[in-house]
């Protein structure tokens, strides 16, 4: 400024605040430890960068979605820049956006990671859901059973899978797997066992975690039948105790009709079944007996037990003090079939069952004969054994003469 009366010149200096153009966005990206890496600064490389997509509605938004996002437990930073280089536009504008895994909210695991950029509000968030890795369906081609009860574990160093006993697929129902083992012997322990799909670990196993366990209380020979179901995910194992079958080769009835010695059943199959006619025509009165094994080991019961056949089996106790009473005088027969059963038991005392069958019926209404003096005449039937009362009509010698009743 001059002024020519007071012969002044003064100049004034303001400094101007240059105001740049603003950046254009054209795009924006997520670099970090969440997708891959950060940009290259040397190289310019921003291969790694994760490209966000810009909101229909609002030109100032931008969003990113990236799935099935494997974290661990740690801090994870990130950053969005646009137009794939620094300088134009980022997001923090200082430093970088920090993201936590590993605590109670968010455990380390697999997530969907949604990136939120807003160039108007110069915001950027992170909003991670975990998901549920539903892994793909095994397709069980065979199930093995493997452990204690079996002869042993896989090795895993050789991938030895040569003890496990195959299991076989029901027919009716393809979830479910059975093996039964025969002969097994064990002893009086905790055994641990396991099921396990294609031979091999991992594919499928039940139990899921650790190994099913069955206590035997009793050493002995066992039948052992195991079933899996892999549709309720299950592993059971049914143990049964098997009886050693005995070498059997006599069997007799002794009784009233002779207690020292009897004629000897007749062995019906392989299942140690005998069966014989015991005659009692000769008497119509009440008989005791007992079973006679191989001489020596006389089968009764424990009470006197009363069989007035025709009726289902009865049990008979090893050494049994007391006899058997069959009700001969009340069952209308004079001779019956009789069959011996001996039951593969567990409890040794109880392993023979007997079934009298009435064969012959006993016919009602003949009188004994009797002697000119009113006494009983001695009677004895055609084959010279005398009887008491005859049980059917026929020919018998009285008093030795042939008389027809």
């Amino acid at each position: 400024t001059a002024n020519t009366e007071e012969h002044t010149l003064t100049l004034d200096a303001v400094k101007q605040e240059v105001i740049p153009e603003p950046v254009k966005i054209e795009s924006m990206y997520i670099v970090g430890d969440l997708t891959g890496g950060w940009p290259n600064d040397e190289t310019n490389d921003w291969s790694m960068a994760k490209a966000m997509t810009k909101s229909a509605d609002n030109e100032n938004v931008w969003t990113l979605t990236l799935t099935d996002v494997a974290v661990e437990a740690q801090a994870y930073e990130y950053k969005a820049a646009a137009n794939q280089k620094w300088g134009d536009y980022e997001l923090p504008a200082e430093g970088n956006a920090n993201f936590v895994f590993g605590t109670e909210e968010y455990p380390a695991g697999t997530y969907t990671l949604t990136f939120t950029a807003n160039t108007e509000e110069h915001t950027l968030t992170l909003d991670a859901v975990k998901q549920e890795v539903i892994p793909e369906p095994v397709k069980i081609e065979s199930m093995y059973i493997v452990g204690d009860l079996t002869g042993g574990w896989p090795n895993d160093e050789t991938n030895d899978w040569s003890m496990a006993k195959a299991m076989t697929k029901s027919a009716d129902n393809e979830h479910v797997w059975t093996l039964t083992l025969t002969d097994v012997q064990l002893e009086a322990q905790t055994y641990e066992y396991k099921a396990a799909a294609n031979q091999k670990w991992g594919d499928y196993e039940l139990p899921m975690d650790g190994n099913n366990q069955y206590v035997i209380n009793e050493a002995g020979t066992y039948t052992l039948t195991f079933t899996a179901n892999t549709e309720e995910h299950t592993l059971t194992l049914d143990a049964v105790k098997q009886s050693i079958i005995p070498e059997i080769t006599k069997v007799e009835l002794r009784g009233d009709w002779n207690w020292e010695s009897a004629e000897g059943m007749t062995k019906v199959g392989e299942n140690n079944t005998w069966t014989m006619t015991l005659d009692l025509s000769a008497t119509d009165a009440d008989q005791q007996f007992k079973l006679v094994i191989n001489d020596n080991l006389w089968i009764g019961n424990g009470s006197n037990t009363v069989i007035s056949a025709p009726e289902g089996w009865v049990e008979g106790l090893e050494d049994g003090d007391w006899n058997w009473v069959l009700k001969n005088s009340t069952t209308g027969y004079q001779t019956y079939t009789v069959t011996a059963l001996w039951l593969p038991n567990e409890n040794a005392a109880v392993n023979w069952a007997l079934k009298f069958e009435g064969k012959d019926e006993r016919v009602e209404g003949i009188l004994a004969p009797k002697t000119a003096d009113g006494q009983p005449a001695v009677v004895y039937n055609l084959q010279g054994v005398r009887i008491s009362q005859p049980s059917k009509h026929g020919l018998y010698i009285v008093n030795g003469r042939k008389v027809k009743l």
